[in-house]
């Protein structure tokens, strides 16, 4: 007897008159807002759900380049057999006067985007020349891995000299450098299925090929064309079960015609008997929960299958045609809880997907408002904490936005403290293809690999850089930290030496000789070579105190005390006139010092003390015309600043004067003020004090 249940919803928005061109272009590009807000309960994507549920695919975009890549630590990792173009006279059918001119373009500035495409276009449609040809595409690949249209089209040069293992080739080697390009990966697919066309023992090397393709690239979210051709693929093959299992990684993966997708599995559920579509575990687990064995079934454990086993069911299956219905209900309520979830999901996500406006790499700059999103939308699923989201989520955005070194940054933020292996393949794409020129990336990448112990390959890095970026003394820097750690003391001594030489400016030369000398005497216990360097610095024409000074420090602190050398040094201070007074007497004053306490004859200290007296004496005779100099132009200003303030008072009771004579009016009695009328006088005095 079946139990009857009740039938699962059987559309996830109302229901509406439309024709079919209308409910194609709706359900291709569906809002979010279409799906009723039905509150679910939250399942976990991963979890595995046995017995009919459907279980959450697992996505990964590691190649097995970059598996090799990400254990790899030799220093050879850094260098690539096509950075740059071999020399146009070494191939053998010589290119014309103006395809040599394009080529040499191109080698001046292997970055430069639109002078590989004017070379491309030249050598493929007029030269006819393959070698060249192949030359050319692998060296602006190799710069430029994004541009999955010409991988696609690299593999239709060889396939058109009918060289198909030089075709597929060059697809695998497009797939590692961009493993989550679907487009990349449907032409693959066409083109294993174009040559193994009626081979039905490849049909297993095109399904594996599916399989990795919707697991470097199913996740992003207009990949609709490559799950579209698995499905179409498999069923062409009659292999409904393995339909199933695609639709069930489909519906938990969120994409754009994700109600499509939902729609379309509803059909090919209703089309096939169930038996003939779902798992035969799924299937027997549904019909023993429905108490529904008839008599012609007939469930076995295969011993020689898979570690769980197989589930086989009879032939017979006359009996079950009522029980369908029910069947499918159970099969769509299950689904239908996972489907509902992924809505959610891409509800959340839709207004990120929709501000994109090219998911695709270019050279040109992208807008502020694109950039924005980017960062936006990894913030937020950096908030969510699901690992394969975060991880795939960059890996879009550093497609788009592979120029901008802010988006690798933030990725390596995260993944160095996940996935250190994982890390090193990001730090390889940033610095060896798309930032070659950003030495703080690079600077960065060479401290990671140091703390994970990968010194050579670390020092590898730091000196490419520092060939890029010559004479920088940050990098410099770097080098010479590292080779200390590392012991490798010959390397250091080179270093400081080189860069020694090969400083333009004085002022380095003495910076590096200053710290050459510091790492000879106290790592290479060299104080002769030290003292030789710093003598050496002091011949360059530009005294520098600093010098000096080190100098008196090696002498005196490391190692034997060599009297000849310090009185070298003292005698060589005091007929320095550059230098200034105050320091060549306090280096006197130090020369007495050091006489009285290492000094073998009392001549010697005599002679230093009188020295220094003579020093003295010169100090406090300047100090004293320097007084006397101050003293005289103190005088000299004040006395014109007591001129200036009697001028300025004199011209101040003028103006008084003249405006007392302007406020009184004339005196008319004969010249006497005190014949003139006193209250005409106090007026005008109230007048002008009302003025003041």
């Amino acid at each position: 007897m079946v139990r009857k249940r009740a039938q699962a919803e059987k559309a996830l928005s109302p229901p509406r008159e439309t024709s079919k061109a209308d409910t194609d272009s709706r359900n291709n590009s569906a809002s979010p807002e279409e799906i009723p807000r039905k509150r679910q309960k939250q399942e976990p994507e991963s979890t595995d759900q046995n017995g009919g549920q459907v279980k959450s695919p697992t996505y990964g975009i590691a190649t097995t380049d970059e598996t090799e890549n990400s254990t790899n630590t030799s220093p050879d990792l850094l260098h690539d057999e096509y950075d740059q173009l071999p020399d146009p006279l070494t191939l053998q059918k010589e290119l014309s006067d103006e395809g040599k001119a394009f080529w040499e373009t191109v080698t001046k500035d292997y970055h430069h985007f639109s002078n590989w495409t004017t070379l491309l276009q030249y050598i493929t449609e007029t030269e006819d020349n393959l070698e060249a040809s192949q030359a050319v595409y692998r060296c602006f690949l190799r710069y430029f891995p994004y541009c999955y249209g010409y991988w696609k089209k690299f593999a239709d040069i060889e396939k058109r000299n009918s060289d198909m293992d030089a075709a597929r080739k060059i697809f695998e080697d497009g797939l590692k450098a961009f493993p989550i390009s679907v487009d990349l990966w449907v032409h693959y697919i066409n083109f294993l299925m174009q040559q193994n066309k009626g081979k039905p023992e490849k049909q297993q090397e095109i399904r594996d090929t599916f399989k990795r393709a919707v697991n470097s690239a199913g996740m992003e979210f207009k990949s609709s064309k490559l799950w579209n051709a698995f499905i179409e693929w498999e069923n062409s093959q009659s292999n409904l079960k393995n339909v199933t299992e695609i639709y069930d990684q489909l519906i938990c993966t969120p994409t754009q015609q994700y109600i499509k997708n939902w729609q379309k599995f509803k059909v090919h559920l209703e089309t096939y008997r169930p038996g003939e579509i779902l798992p035969a575990k799924e299937y027997g687990k549904l019909m023993k929960e429905m108490d529904a064995f008839p008599p012609g079934m007939v469930i076995e454990d295969d011993k020689s299958g898979d570690e769980e086993g197989e589930v086989t069911l009879g032939e017979d299956e006359g009996l079950l045609k009522e029980s369908y219905t029910e069947v499918r209900n159970r099969v769509l309520k299950d689904r239908e809880s996972v489907f509902r979830q992924t809505a959610q999901e891409i509800v959340k996500r839709w207004r990120f997907e929709e501000s994109i406006k090219r998911p695709y790499f270019h050279i040109k700059p992208l807008e502020k408002s694109q950039i924005k999103n980017w960062k936006d939308y990894l913030d937020y699923e950096l908030k969510q904490g699901n690992h394969k989201r975060i991880v795939f989520l960059f890996e879009r955005c550093i497609v788009v936005c592979a120029l901008y070194d802010f988006f690798w940054e933030k990725y390596l933020d995260y993944i160095e403290t996940k996935d250190p292996s994982q890390a090193r393949t990001v730090f390889l794409r940033a610095c060896n293809i798309h930032l070659d020129k950003k030495y703080k990336l690079h600077l960065r990448w060479a401290i990671f690999e140091e703390r994970q112990r990968n010194m050579k390959l670390s020092a590898a890095i730091l000196s490419r850089i520092d060939t890029n970026f010559p004479g920088m003394i940050l990098i410099t820097q770097h080098r010479i930290g590292l080779a200390r750690r590392m012991q490798d003391f010959d390397e250091l001594v080179s270093i400081y030496e080189k860069v020694i030489e090969s400083s333009e400016r004085i002022e380095d030369k003495i910076f590096y000789s200053i710290k050459f000398s510091h790492s000879l005497v106290k790592f290479c216990n060299k104080k002769d070579q030290a003292r030789e360097v710093l003598w050496s610095a002091l011949e360059l024409g530009k005294k520098h105190k600093r010098l000096y000074l080190t100098l008196l420090d090696l002498e005196t602190h490391y190692g034997y005390i060599e009297i000849e050398f310090v009185k070298k040094l003292f005698d060589a201070i005091q007929k320095d006139l550059t230098l200034e007074r105050e320091f060549r007497l306090s280096c006197a004053q130090k020369k007495v010092e050091f006489y009285e306490e290492f000094a073998d004859s009392i001549d010697d200290i005599v002679d230093a003390q009188n020295a220094y007296a003579a020093e003295q004496k010169k100090m406090e005779a300047r100090q004293k015309e320097d007084q006397e100099e101050r003293n005289t132009y103190s005088r000299s200003a004040n006395q014109g600043e007591q001129e200036q303030i009697s001028v300025h008072e004199n011209t101040h009771y003028a103006q008084q004067h003249q405006q007392q004579q302007a406020w009184f009016p004339p005196n008319n009695a004969g010249g006497h003020a005190a014949n003139f009328d006193w209250q005409q006088q106090y007026a005008a005095y109230s007048q002008y004090n009302n003025r003041q």
